[in-house]
């Protein structure tokens, strides 16, 4: 029992370090809430992209002049080490894309992340997203989450988070706020995280950048897996 209790432990904390990613793409390239009813699934836009992968195991529709991109590997590897540090555990998320709006000053934002991770047999959606924003109140002080919504995309159940936390929680000495929609989803003994982010240095997020975040984790598609 206590082994089984140190694993659902570690797993619920790992998806904090898809938050990291996400922050990194853009700088380095550059108790549960009631759960409110929302729109599930969206029109995905004729100019838009429709990723699905090699496998398969899922797809994700986003702006047409948005960019696959592969994250700088021992930056990658720097930021993981650090967060497993502060959290103490052993993580290993699979990055399974990094997509964004190429920036003129370098990186990707608004970006989007998608990662998946084993989780214990019989942890539920409520507990992983629990674990998840345990996880983020951990290791970034200023996190605030400005809401949680229940999701049903195409027949599988999500639930959506957004929040923001101050940059300087990783980056000392930089202004601003790192802003981002979660989208979690768990099938049988696999957990999906998908974080869509962007910066913002003044009180309230670009709405455009937040509303088009929204709208393409709504896209994200599991059925065929």
């Amino acid at each position: 029992m206590r082994r089984k209790q140190a694993l659902k432990s570690r797993s619920l904390t790992r998806g904090s370090l898809l938050v990291v990613i996400g922050l990194l793409a853009a700088s380095c390239a550059q108790a549960s809430e009631p759960l409110a009813e929302s729109g599930n699934d969206v029109a995905i836009p004729s100019d838009w992209t429709t990723y699905s992968g090699e496998t398969g195991a899922f797809s994700i529709s986003y702006p047409g002049d948005w960019e696959v991109f592969a994250l700088d590997e021992a930056a990658t590897a720097d930021f993981f080490a650090t967060i497993d540090e502060v959290l103490g555990i052993t993580s290993d998320p699979v990055m399974s894309l990094s997509v964004g709006l190429p920036a003129p000053g370098g990186g990707f934002q608004p970006n989007v992340t998608v990662t998946v991770e084993s989780i214990p047999e019989g942890l539920d959606l409520g507990q992983y997203v629990d674990g998840n924003l345990q996880g983020l109140d951990v290791v970034f002080p200023s996190y605030a989450s400005t809401g949680r919504t229940g999701a049903v995309l195409r027949g599988v159940d999500g639930v959506l988070v957004s929040g923001s936390y101050e940059l300087a929680d990783l980056l000392p000495d930089v202004d601003g706020r790192w802003w981002m929609v979660q989208l979690f989803l768990t099938d049988g003994m696999v957990g999906w995280s998908v974080t869509c982010g962007t910066t913002e240095a003044a009180t309230a997020p670009g709405a455009t950048d937040l509303d088009i975040c929204d709208s393409v984790l709504r896209t994200f598609d599991l059925s065929g897996s």
